[in-house]
């Protein structure tokens, strides 16, 4: 068990959060505190574009491990049932009177050289009960040693068959070995990787939450840009100056009672 509880962030809620917060904090500054114009919001997407390039690297590492988890099950699978098969055939060539471990009975039909026969048979059927009981029951996690399954040199010829089954035999589980340690090393990840797989879900909440702010601050935009001007002010009606008809009256227009009686006085 984990001896500090699971952070609420690495959840569904907590990326959503993440978006939401992200959405809210980008509108926010740029258009109350750092207002852009268009140009402006557009250049935003290379942020947005180069969030979204780290939240990808490290999604990709997380379906690399995915992948190669996967591919180490199966090839566990197969090594086991590929080492059976190689036991299988030592434990078949080493049986007492199978097609390794007989003895011949000379009779007036065998050859001249029986007696080699039979003693480069017994050679082959001492390898193979040897080799039965060299390799264990359980599936080694390394790979099989080949030079070891060599067929001995006094060993029959008419036994080649059979060493060349078991040679085959170990070779396929070698290869299956060698496919694991390939996915093995699949599975690994270096420290940086590590830390934006861990944050690639929040790297694109942000990238889609300022994506967001981005379009609602382009439809602001829009609406402002098709609204109609304000009318202009009315224009001032003109001053005559002085000499001209209708100066007078139109100075005693702009006179006050007061002024006006004072004016009648003098």
């Amino acid at each position: 068990m984990l001896d500090a509880p699971f952070p609420v962030l690495f959840t569904a809620r907590g990326v959503l959060l993440t978006f939401a917060v992200s959405w809210l904090i980008a509108y926010a500054v740029f258009t109350r505190i750092v207002p852009l114009n268009k140009t402006g919001w557009k250049r935003t997407d290379y942020l947005t574009l180069g969030l979204v390039v780290l939240g990808l690297i490290g999604a990709a590492g997380d379906a690399r491990k995915m992948a190669a988890g996967n591919t180490m099950q199966l090839l566990d699978a197969r090594r086991d049932s590929q080492y059976r098969g190689f036991r299988y055939f030592l434990k078949l060539f080493a049986e007492d009177g199978g097609s390794v471990c007989w003895k011949g009975v000379r009779s007036e039909f065998s050859p001249p050289d029986f007696e080699s026969i039979e003693a480069a048979r017994a050679i082959g059927c001492t390898w193979f009960k040897a080799a039965a009981a060299e390799f264990p029951e359980q599936v080694p996690e390394g790979s099989i040693d080949e030079s070891t399954l060599r067929t001995p040199e006094r060993a029959a010829s008419e036994l080649r068959w059979q060493f060349n089954v078991v040679a085959e035999e170990a070779r396929r589980f070698n290869q299956l070995t060698a496919e694991k340690a390939a996915a093995e090393r699949l599975s690994g990840v270096d420290e940086e990787e590590l830390t934006l797989t861990f944050l690639s879900p929040f790297l694109l909440a942000v990238a889609v939450g300022v994506r967001v702010a981005k379009v609602e601050a382009e439809i602001r935009l829009d609406r402002l840009a098709r609204m109609p001007p304000p009318p202009p002010p009315p224009p001032s009606p003109p001053r005559a100056s002085a000499g001209e008809p209708g100066s007078e009256a139109a100075a005693d227009s702009t006179r006050t009672p007061e002024e006006s009686s004072n004016s009648q006085r003098a």
